[in-house]
């Protein structure tokens, strides 16, 4: 028997929603699943390290420096805000992942949002990204990044969930998220400077 990973969505900033393909010799079944059991850290920081791709190839930061800083040294730049190199990320949020395949490639979906200076969030879904022939500038890194994000949910079919007891502790820094939205529509001071590039793709 095979599973491939097929989407994984956080729900509800703690649950996930998952839908994975069951290859059993002649038979392929597509499974829909909506657990209530809550992420663990390792699977939510996955999704975090999707946040520069997600920044990037929606054009929204578009310094190829300052995003693969944040590729190779996520710890400086997506984990803490308060001792982050800059706070440009922590305006982005990805809640889904999609992997179609088609004609035996597959193409991966990023979506998620963008908090504006208002506080509202601003929906963005990403351009759909070719796994075996994107020209994609950060593909190697790509690759590499949902491949870890589909052992996580792998792991989390399993049984890898984080303790109920942190549901109490989620609520909590969801107030100190609620708190710092006030903060985000002030400017904020711009990361490192770097070479711009508008296109997420090369020719």
């Amino acid at each position: 028997m095979n599973i491939i990973i097929r989407k994984a969505a956080i729900r509800s900033s703690l649950f996930l929603n998952y839908e994975f393909e069951q290859k059993d010799f002649d038979q392929n079944n597509l499974n829909k699943v909506s657990s209530d059991a809550p992420i663990h850290d390792d699977l939510r920081a996955c999704f975090r390290k999707l946040i520069p791709h997600f920044a990037f190839l929606c054009e929204q930061v578009t310094d190829t420096d300052l995003v693969e800083s944040a590729l190779t040294r996520p710890e400086s730049y997506l984990e803490d805000r308060e001792h982050s190199v800059t706070e440009e990320f922590f305006k982005y949020y990805v809640g889904s992942v999609d992997i179609v395949e088609k004609k035996g490639l597959h193409y991966v979906t990023l979506s998620g949002n963008r908090l504006l200076h208002s506080g509202e969030p601003l929906s963005l879904t990403a351009p759909a990204v070719d796994m075996e022939g994107s020209k994609y500038i950060f593909i190697s890194a790509f690759i590499n990044d949902i491949e870890n994000l589909k052992r996580e949910v792998l792991a989390y079919m399993e049984g890898k969930h984080a303790e109920k007891s942190q549901l109490e502790m989620f609520d909590s820094e969801e107030k100190e998220e609620e708190e710092h939205t006030e903060e985000l529509k002030a400017p904020k001071s711009k990361g490192p400077k770097g070479k711009k590039n508008n296109e997420a793709f090369v020719e």
